[in-house]
């Protein structure tokens, strides 16, 4: 009887132990641009969007077809070394992020940096990759659908603003800037039900083997 307590407590452990979440990807970004009839610029939005735009008009989905996280952060150059984290806790559209970086189908995802606010007038450069080369995951690997995304996380490790920067229009109403940043991906493998059986299979075998 001792030993059955043991095997199902063993096993109710197994299966209520925290999963700790591990890093799946890590890439970096840099963009030299100009904020083209900005003075003065100052900061900017770093943005991490999936093309949605087939599922327009879903949750999360923007007027531009795109599933975008850290589009709320506005960042200076004394941020920089500072890490920023999305998760489903601060960043709204985090969730639906996650569903298409985990939905096993090839998506077109960009990196980039909105200039002071997130409109068109504004402009926006975006390095735009399908998921494997952004992500720079192993060969056959599409996306992350073997795991739970627990977060993301963003650190600036250059940003310098010049205004009016080369001024091509000669009236000072410029900035060139010079961004990079690096992004990790965590998250948490979904485990496989053949593993669990397995588990659950063998206790009763030792039990057997002990009495």
């Amino acid at each position: 009887m001792k030993d059955v307590r043991i095997a199902l407590l063993l096993l109710a452990a197994m299966m209520t132990a925290p999963a700790h979440a591990e890093l799946l990807a890590t890439f970096e970004v840099s963009e030299t641009n100009s904020g083209e009839n900005i003075a003065n610029l100052d900061s900017i939005h770093p943005v991490l969007g999936v093309d949605a735009s087939a599922d327009f008009g879903q949750p999360g989905v923007d007027i531009f077809g795109t599933v975008r996280i850290f589009s709320t952060l506005l960042a200076s150059t004394s941020d920089i070394g500072t890490t920023f984290v999305s998760n489903s806790t601060n960043d709204p559209n985090f969730d639906a992020w996650a569903g298409y970086a985990t939905n096993g189908i090839l998506n077109e995802v960009l990196f980039g940096f909105w200039r002071n606010v997130p409109s068109p007038e504004t402009g926006f450069g975006a390095l735009v990759l399908d998921e494997p080369d952004l992500y720079g995951l192993p060969g056959g690997q599409i996306d992350f659908a073997a795991f739970v995304i627990d977060r993301v996380e963003l650190t600036f490790t250059t940003l310098e603003f010049r205004s009016p920067g080369t001024n091509p229009q000669g009236n000072g109403i410029w900035t060139d800037y010079d961004a990079t940043a690096q992004v990790q991906i965590f998250g948490t493998a979904i485990p496989e039900p053949a593993s669990f059986l397995l588990t659950s299979l063998t206790i009763p075998l030792l039990l057997k083997r002990r009495t």
